[in-house]
């Protein structure tokens, strides 16, 4: 008998836009406080804007994608995640390791095209 135990997570609700609007400041305000005192000894202070943009501008495609992917949910008619775990812990073993197998496949295929295209 198989016992399905499973902790439901509530995930704070993100606004997109909001999201973008922090975004934004950030990447006109992390300069400047990088840039306050021309006396500290930085190799070069642009290394640090980078890192620091490059954070910011991943957190906010992470919300991005994850708002688009529930958006593209709803309006495909699928089932909500947590239904599709569900069906996904019901599998077995030998369907869950073709399922890795075919995603493991699907990335490869995705990596190779992506120098394809940058070659």
């Amino acid at each position: 008998m198989k016992a399905l135990i499973i902790s439901y997570y509530k995930r704070p609700r993100y606004n997109v836009i909001g999201m973008l609007c922090i975004t934004l400041v950030l990447w006109w305000a992390i300069p400047k406080w990088f840039s306050h005192n021309p006396e500290i000894g930085f190799v070069d202070i642009g290394i640090w804007h980078l890192i620091a943009i490059g954070i910011v501008v991943w957190l906010f495609t992470q919300v991005a994608s994850y708002y688009i992917f529930n958006k593209m949910m709803v309006w495909l008619g699928l089932p909500s995640v947590k239904i599709l775990i569900l069906e996904f812990k019901l599998l077995t073993t030998w369907q869950k390791f073709i399922l890795y197998v075919v995603l493991f496949a699907l990335c490869w295929l995705s990596a190779i095209l992506s120098l394809l295209a940058i070659l």
